[in-house]
């Protein structure tokens, strides 16, 4: 499985285009995670908790970023790229199935 670029979905990369780049690294490893809670993509990204907090907090502003609450623990969030367009949903189907 190849992982998503911000090539792969011009969308997105044209909605955080003026944003940090550690948001923009948030970003790419949700577009690639499908959906991922703050901890694990502070440790995905090697990023401390509280700069992938802010840039979570960025995005989810911007409408760029989902959340809810995860089901088997209610004190953890899950966070994913919102999805606005069917391509964009299609795309990243057809790449988790490869």
């Amino acid at each position: 499985m190849s992982g998503l670029t911000f090539t792969d979905l011009p969308a997105l990369s044209e909605a955080i285009e003026e944003y940090a780049p550690s948001v923009k690294l948030v970003a790419l490893v949700l577009a690639n995670e499908t959906e991922a809670t703050q901890s694990q993509l502070a440790e995905t990204t090697l990023l401390p908790a509280r700069t992938v907090r802010e840039a979570l907090a960025e995005l989810k502003s911007a409408g760029v970023v989902e959340s809810r609450p995860l089901i088997m623990d209610a004190r953890q969030t899950l966070y994913s790229i919102a999805t606005n367009d069917d391509a964009t949903v299609q795309h990243r189907a057809s790449l988790v199935a490869e």
